[in-house]
């Protein structure tokens, strides 16, 4: 091999490969160095949640696609499935570096990026400054912090399709198709349908553009061939991900991302979220800001602030002790805006801001106009209900939209088109010199962003640093706040001031070629690796890393340790401490309560009309409000034993009332609606009654002649029950398991039997006479079948990766045989005389 080849067409990738895994060891250093976790606000969540279904995994070898641990029981599809999918599995594991998920997650950002970079025709180094921008970019990391490994590997893959499709129009269509279709099946395993339906947006807009640039060259004929083979490559990918798209598209119908059946009498039943939940999460106008000024809203709901602010100040003059002051500082509600809570700013950085609207200028057009709709449009869809004439039509309208909450992540749109213009400009700088169109979007971005922030700096007394969250605080520590939040505001408008001031100077100087293009881009990585390392550091702090000593001790308190003591299958707990908010108690317990984003629909309507009552009621009872212990039919028949409210021993309390596994009731009471049903149950006795909507289910006893009978549990595994029942009369038997149509089989001895729904989410039995065997088991068709067509697609990608990487090894050899063969003749003819 060459010498000059190898500096070319290797180095710079191995360079990249070293930079992007010096950076991530770096800004992770306590995990590689000190062999501490990085606590994330949402893992101890989803760790309770999972706990269940890992541990049957590693017993069993199998699958546990049910869980008990968490809302009394749900499909664990969208908790911690595997599926039989090889070369996802393989692909995943190499292109994150074998690193810790969230570290190899950041890898795998930049890593993407890099290649889409280069598959839009630009240079390596400078695709090595996109990379770094886009795997620190601040609300990537953020995410990390708080635990969304999920969202961030989904958007780690987004450049990756982007890629592909970059390649399958502009460079080689074989090659863009095959690229397409891994790295869309990687995307898709993320799990992350709303990451996805962003990089849809983003694939639309750019198809749009090829179109237009298909029919000005008159090559509509290949735009269209192209298409195809693209839409083959989304079908393979789907294919290769099959049993997982069918769990979350039919499992979806039965969540809260559903239909609900609590509606008026004269109202059309709502699909999707409520829109008043999906837009809870919109960005104020003016806090967009926040992409070129981090701390222009204050930062996040919890900042972390130094001895040196006013904060600090006032904490000691009202004699706050040490340890106090510190802990306050470090969760300091800064945030000002219009959002609930914050983890941090949109920060797309200074520097990326400013190039950006210097490629308004200069970028051509087949790129500036696509990347330019999609930065535009994930600003308005961050907006949500501040911007209500263009979100609620896309909320009624855009299929599937309504399906997603939190619509300022709508960002990772704008956070990756920003970088892609930033490089586009960056290598024409280099290709071409400070050409006018250059200059004049240099003029031009800092006649609006220079000039903009030396004004926002010069009028930040005048601005309202004041908040909504601010009324339950005292008037002393609101004025130290104000204080602080506008000397935040002033600190980052000089910061992002001075980054962009370094970069046009860097700029400037290798226009006036008192720099060569090793030092141009060198700088520039430079400050953009500084400026993101810099703000993700704020998020990503030395305090988020613990020891495994330190997370075991935080987990195994005594209350939770005494409940498990009580060593018989099939109990609740509920932890009095916002239940409908806590995964944490689903790592020891099955609770009552949970976490997740898509419980089941039907569950979601028991916890708003009957649980969040009868949790009240119990803890008013435990405050002494009330001296009589409350009814809780429904608490009861999910035998709920024990009520957990503190730590301690002490803080444990049990139910004397709870129902059991299972038991036979004495009457069936009718209703004809889902309202009825959940008003029926708000006081009812559920030992002796069963509310039965008798439109969609059929008894087959009319009236129950109860004998003397029991019914006992023997199995209780994730996706199997099984009682031994003994009843000398027909009778009707209620289950405390969640009732669930798609999967849930059951048998009475060897006969099939169908069960049915009582008490609004309950399941029940007709039990005939006699000593019988009730066996139930989970074995859902979409992952029974799925799993297979998942594994034949994955190992038909496989061999098409092998033939594919094969012939171009032959390729390789035969050039370079020819070159040898080349040097040899030219040498041997001149030995010749």
């Amino acid at each position: 091999m060459k010498k000059s080849t190898f500096k070319q067409y290797i180095l710079p990738h191995i360079i990249a490969y070293a930079l992007f895994m010096g950076i991530v060891i770096s800004f992770f250093s306590p995990i590689f160095f000190e062999g501490k976790k990085l606590f994330q606000g949402d893992i101890p969540h989803h760790e309770g949640i999972a706990k269940e279904l890992i541990d049957y995994r590693k017993k069993t070898g199998q699958e546990a696609l049910w869980t008990h641990a968490v809302f009394s029981g749900m499909p664990a599809y969208l908790i911690d499935t595997k599926y039989q999918e090889p070369l996802n599995s393989m692909i995943r594991s190499f292109i994150g570096a074998y690193l810790p998920s969230h570290v190899g997650y950041i890898f795998a950002a930049m890593l993407s990026c890099y290649v889409l970079l280069l598959a839009m025709g630009i240079g390596p180094y400078v695709s090595m400054a996109g990379g770094i921008a886009y795997g620190l970019s601040t609300f990537t990391l953020i995410s990390i912090a708080i635990g969304h490994d999920g969202k961030v590997a989904a958007m780690a893959y987004m450049p990756l399709v982007l890629a592909g499709v970059q390649v399958a129009y502009r460079r080689n269509r074989w090659w863009g198709v095959l690229l397409t279709t891994l790295a869309l099946s990687l995307e898709i395993s993320a799990t992350h349908p709303q990451i996805t339906y962003y990089l849809a947006i983003m694939v639309g807009m750019y198809g749009c553009s090829q179109l237009v640039v298909a029919i000005r060259n008159n090559r509509l004929r290949s735009f269209v061939y192209t298409s195809g083979l693209l839409l083959v490559a989304v079908l393979v990918a789907v294919g290769a991900n099959w049993g997982r798209l069918w769990n979350i598209c039919e499992y979806g119908k039965y969540s809260i991302r559903g239909q609900s059946e609590l509606v008026a009498p004269d109202a059309h039943p709502a699909d999707g979220l409520d829109k008043a939940y999906a837009f809870r999460w919109s960005l104020g106008k003016a806090e967009t800001m926040t992409l070129l000024i981090p701390n222009f809203y204050g930062g996040s709901s919890h900042e972390q602030l130094n001895e040196s602010s006013e904060i600090a100040q006032i904490l000691k003059r009202q004699n706050f002790s040490q340890q106090q002051i510190k802990s306050f500082l470090q969760h300091t509600p800064t945030y000002r805006g219009e959002q609930p809570f914050t983890e941090g700013p949109m920060y797309l950085g200074a520097i990326i801001c400013f190039l950006f609207v210097v490629g308004l200028w200069s970028i051509k057009k087949q790129d500036r106009y696509w990347l330019l709709a999609g930065t535009i449009v994930a600003i308005l869809l961050a907006w949500g209900s501040n911007f209500a004439v263009f979100n609620d039509f896309m909320y009624q309208y855009l299929p599937g939209y309504n399906k997603f909450r939190a619509v300022t992540t709508s960002i990772v749109i704008a956070q990756l088109t920003s970088i892609l213009s930033v490089c586009l400009v960056l290598q024409q700088i280099i290709q071409e010199g400070i050409t006018p169109a250059l200059r004049k979007g240099l003029y031009g971005a800092w006649a609006i962003m220079g000039i903009g922030l030396m004004l926002t700096f010069m009028l930040a007394a005048w601005l309202d640093y004041t908040s909504a969250h601010d009324a339950s605080l005292p008037g002393w520590l609101v004025e130290a706040l104000q204080i602080d939040r506008k000397r935040m505001l002033q600190q980052d408008t000089l910061r992002s001031l001075a980054f962009i001031s370094a970069a046009s100077l860097v700029i400037w100087m290798y226009g006036r070629k008192k720099l060569r293009t090793s030092g141009l881009v060198i700088l520039l990585i430079g400050l953009i690796g500084i400026d993101f390392y810099g703000i993700g550091k704020r998020y990503v702090r030395d305090i988020s890393y613990q020891t495994q000593s330190q997370i075991e001790a935080r987990e195994a308190t005594p209350a939770r340790q005494y409940i498990l003591q009580d060593t018989t299958w099939g109990y609740r707990v509920l932890n009095l401490n916002h239940p409908f908010t806590d995964g944490r108690t689903s790592y020891y317990h099955h609770a009552v309560g949970g976490y997740h984003g898509a419980k089941l629909r039907r569950y979601q309507d028991l916890i708003e009309y009957a649980l969040s009552r009868e949790w009240h009621q119990v803890y008013n009872y435990l405050q002494g409000h009330t001296k009589d212990w409350p009814k809780l039919p429904v608490l009861d028949m999910l035998n709920t034993r024990y009520f957990m409210y503190a730590p301690e021993r002490s803080g444990v309390m049990a139910n004397p009332n709870a129902l059991g596994n299972a038991w036979f009731v004495e009457t069936i009471y009718p209703v004809g609606s889902p309202w009825d049903e959940i008003e029926a149950i708000q006081n009812f006795d559920p030992q002796r009654v069963a509310v039965v909507d008798t439109t969609k289910f059929h008894v087959p006893f009319p009236t129950i002649s109860l004998g003397s009978g029991r019914i006992h549990l023997l199995v209780y595994e994730p996706n199997c029950l099984q009682y031994e029942a003994e009843v000398s009369a027909d009778g009707l038997a209620v289950f405390s398991e969640i009732y669930y149509e798609k999967g849930w089989q059951a048998w009475i001895d060897d006969r099939p039997v169908n069960p049915i729904r009582v008490n609004y989410v309950l399941r029940a039995l007709s039990i005939p006479a006699g000593k019988h065997m009730i066996t139930f088991k989970f074995t859902p068709y979409s992952y029974v079948i799925g799993n297979q067509v998942m594994l034949v697609f994955n190992m038909v990608l496989l061999i098409l990766v092998i033939i594919a990487g094969g012939y171009k090894i032959l390729e390789l050899f035969r050039n370079h045989r020819l070159e040898f063969s080349k040097f040899v003749s030219t040498y041997v003819s001149g030995l010749q005389p």
